[in-house]
């Protein structure tokens, strides 16, 4: 017999739903823990291999797909609990997080009363780069490479664990944002950096901007958390495929969602209604 698991971690308890080779169905439900929530991803593994007769050692061996929904990401975010964060960006357009699309939430466009959001990255820790490429893909200012060294000898004061490159149009022309990548990952190696080019290669700076933003901050935590889920089930025997809920409803390798972090921030909520939609057109 083997299994394919989903596993819920919620702030109050952690959710277990295995589904035998045999289409049977087997629930458990544990109380989570917020200081070591591989604790309760192990000791609900056990609750459901009790249930099955198994010992933990079996029913972890007997795993083929193992689905885990967490809101570690989203937790990190809200709480501001994230990784000190650089940002390197057109020369220019340092501020593109706090002008925002007019600096109101959606629904709040015109209420002068709603307050601004707080910035993850802070003025101080945004820094400008001298380059420029235009909507065409022409490039319009070459870039600056002493400049650049400057800046990142800037952030080498800084002590940050994150940096992230947002260039002006750099979708439509990559190379100056490759260049400023392949500098910083020289010059940083130990830090998580995050590029718009990998996130979100589209038109809208704030949009594009903001999400390469968020990626680094919650980068170093979700890489954390995915590295000891890793290596507690690894040790318990796991020899299956581990996939982690996006905010889509899809899945994703941890190699994919430790690039890309950002794409779990709503995963817990979009579990949900995907699975609605499933069961109703099954």
């Amino acid at each position: 017999m083997t299994y394919r698991i989903g596993i819920d971690a919620g702030g109050t308890f952690t959710d277990f739903v295995a589904i035998g080779s045999d289409d049977s169905l087997t629930v458990y439900k544990t109380p989570s823990n917020p200081d070591d929530p591989v604790d309760a991803l192990l000791a609900g593994l056990a609750g459901l291999a009790k249930t099955l007769g198994m010992t933990s050692a079996d029913f972890i061996e007997s795993i083929e797909v193992l689905v885990h929904g967490s809101t570690v990401a989203l937790n990190t975010l809200i709480q501001r609990r994230g990784a000190k964060t650089a940002l390197l960006v057109t020369a220019g357009h340092e501020d593109s997080l706090e002008l925002r699309l007019g600096h109101k939430e959606d629904g709040h466009r015109w209420d002068f009363r709603y307050p601004a959001a707080d910035i993850i990255v802070p003025a101080h820790r945004r820094l400008g780069v001298c380059e420029r490429i235009l909507s065409d893909g022409r490039v319009h200012e070459a870039l600056d490479l002493k400049q650049l060294t400057n800046q990142l000898n800037a952030i080498d004061t800084l002590d940050v664990e994150a940096i992230a490159i947002s260039c002006l149009w750099s979708f439509a022309n990559p190379e100056h944002e490759n260049r400023i990548t392949e500098a910083v990952r020289k010059k940083f190696p130990d830090c998580f950096v995050s590029s718009s080019l990998d996130i979100l290669p589209r038109v809208g700076e704030y949009s594009r901007t903001s999400t390469t933003a968020a990626n680094a901050y919650i980068g170093p935590a979700m890489d954390r958390y995915l590295s000891t889920i890793e290596s507690a089930l690894l040790d318990n025997g796991f020899k299956g495929q581990l996939y982690i809920m996006q905010s889509n409803g899809g899945v994703a390798s941890a190699e994919v969602l430790r690039r890309r972090p950002v794409a779990a921030l709503n995963s817990g909520p979009a579990g949900g209604p995907v699975a609605a939609l499933c069961m109703a057109l099954c």
